[in-house]
């Protein structure tokens, strides 16, 4: 291996451990947020629990926020 390419590597593993470091700093600091209804991670949240465990505005929002309200003409 040449040194330019050791160089490259230290290089590649510091940026990729600063990412990791911020990703985890940022779950850490925004783990506590709220989740607000309509947005994708609510939509997401729904889709997964079943529909028993819905309450009844969960349904028409879902419908509107979560479903693609614009068809695809191909």
């Amino acid at each position: 291996m040449t040194p330019t390419q050791k160089v490259a590597l230290y290089i590649a593993i510091i940026i990729g451990s600063a990412t990791l470091l911020v990703a985890g700093a940022a779950l850490i600091f925004f783990a506590d947020t709220e989740i607000v209804r309509g947005s994708d991670h609510w939509c997401d949240i729904q889709t997964e629990l079943p529909h028993k465990a819905w309450q009844e505005p969960d349904f028409a929002l879902y419908a509107k926020e979560c479903l693609d309200p614009a068809p695809i003409i191909y």
